[in-house]
């Protein structure tokens, strides 16, 4: 059966709220002793205490979590910045929820609502369709930035490399070094 935080005060002797401000980190803005704090946080150990994601998210008004989108999971190039995205969320205590679009605008659509009906805090997608107008339509109220590729004219935040530079770079070092 899941554990409550009533069950961390029952074991405890403390109180709900003052176990919650544990939990969330707050335990010197309230000035909550060191023992105090260990003895439930030991407690939440034992009983194997989980928060409520789901009535945390609803209370915050933020789920912890970004959907990441790419093309193809299988090309090294996209599962390398997968790997990079969901290492820096973890950092911030986010989950990463990761979508193959496979190449195809009605699966990356698709793959849009069904991250939007689970009120994720942003997303983060290499687009594959050539009209970026559902996209700057959601990202008014959902954060959105393309990665390595990006539409022209049109003022959704992107990341990517200069394809030209870097070649130009490449085989100016190059004819140097054998030069």
């Amino acid at each position: 059966m899941k554990k409550t935080l009533i069950d961390v005060s029952k074991k405890t002797g403390y109180s709900i709220s003052t176990i919650s401000r544990v939990l969330n980190g707050k335990s010197e803005k309230y000035r909550i002793s060191q023992s105090a704090k260990e003895v439930i946080l030991q407690s939440v150990k034992e009983l194997d205490y989980q928060p409520d994601i789901v009535a945390q998210s609803l209370r915050n008004n933020t789920t912890y979590t970004i959907g990441l989108l790419v093309p193809h999971i299988d090309n090294p190039f996209f599962a390398n910045i997968a790997s990079v995205v969901i290492r820096e969320a973890q950092r911030y205590n986010y989950t990463v929820m990761l979508i193959d679009t496979l190449e195809d605008p009605v699966q990356e659509n698709k793959a849009i609502d069904s991250l939007l009906s689970r009120k994720i805090d942003g997303i983060i997608l290499v687009p594959t369709g050539e009209n970026p107008s559902k996209l700057e339509e959601i990202s008014a109220k959902t954060p959105i930035v393309l990665i390595d590729r990006y539409f022209e004219k049109h003022n959704l935040p992107y990341v990517a490399t200069d394809n030209y530079v870097g070649a130009y770079q490449a085989t100016k070092l190059l004819l140097e070094l054998v030069g």
